[in-house]
């Protein structure tokens, strides 16, 4: 086994409320999806969340342990969280189960050796409103020597205070290497133009930012070099669910990153991102978050 990914961030019950349909429970969170696509990506994965010692739990143990994916809970004693989300045209809307909006995801001290020997580190969604939650983990990532990687993926109503959330943001991005964000996560964690939000955004640390757009795809920006973009991948299959779609991007590109290493070139890099718009695009042709290859 070679060194590890760790992934950070949330591992919940993702309850899926269709129109007119049965209710259906599925393993989810932006980490725990992150994670398992990593996995099925061929990378030895440590998953970090805060994860009740309740059935709801030991179900997601279950789950991330048939793919291969080790956790390591956080200093939480809390419940499992539940998501439920209901769909519009496969666009969803959320509520929270209270241990899931107490989001106690700080990384127990065990975690500082895996900092260090891993390959690659991704917090995919963490509590950035929280000081604390914050400054444990840029300690932790601190002691990081390989990739570091960050994905906002706020969700409003899991955000307590916006401005706390944003300097968090910041502060953790000081740490990073490489940050991917949605369209959506801009419009919801800055006000003013896209454009300011992407140069403050590269002006806080990371060398590369994703920006995904949803069906209109994809574009890498990168300091002192020309931007790279990928269009979403076609296809005459009907989208399902979009649940998932954007871990599974993230999963995606970090995996070709990683086997790329060390100064890729533009054309290695395009044929990554459009590997993960194929990626993504099957992904949402499925129900859950569990990441699909082409």
């Amino acid at each position: 086994m070679g060194a590890p990914v760790v992934a950070i961030g949330d591992a919940v019950v993702d309850v899926l409320e269709e129109p007119d349909g049965p209710q259906q429970r599925f393993r989810g969170g932006a980490a725990l999806n992150t994670a398992v696509g990593l996995s099925i990506l061929g990378h030895t994965v440590v998953q970090i969340a805060a994860v009740g010692r309740d059935r709801d739990g030991f179900w997601l143990e279950r789950y991330l342990r048939e793919h291969g994916v080790r956790l390591v809970r956080s200093r939480s004693c809390d419940f499992t969280g539940v998501a439920t989300s209901r769909r519009v045209d496969g666009e969803p809307t959320y509520t929270f189960n209270a241990a899931l909006v107490r989001r106690r995801l700080l990384p127990p001290d065990s975690a500082h050796g895996l900092m260090a020997e891993a390959t690659a580190v991704v917090v995919n969604a963490y509590p950035f409103d929280d000081a604390t939650q914050v400054e444990a983990l840029c300690a932790m990532l601190q002691n990081a020597t390989g990739l570091r990687v960050l994905d906002p993926n706020p969700r409003e109503a899991l955000i307590r205070e916006a401005a706390a959330y944003r300097t968090g943001f910041e502060r953790t991005l000081a740490h990073i290497d490489f940050v991917k964000i949605s369209e959506q996560d801009i419009a919801l964690v800055y006000d003013g133009s896209e454009a300011d939000a992407v140069d403050r955004i590269g002006s806080c640390g990371p060398s590369l930012v994703l920006l995904t757009r949803g069906a209109g795809g994809a574009t890498l920006l990168r300091v002192g070099r020309p931007e790279l973009h990928a269009d979403a991948a076609a296809s005459s299959r009907p989208v399902v669910d979009t649940l998932g779609a954007g871990d599974a991007t993230l999963a995606a590109f970090v995996s070709r990153l990683l086997r790329l290493g060390p100064g890729p070139t533009d054309t290695n890099l395009h044929a990554a991102l459009c590997f993960a718009m194929d990626v993504a695009a099957e992904t949402a042709r499925h129900h859950g978050g569990r990441l699909r290859l082409p």
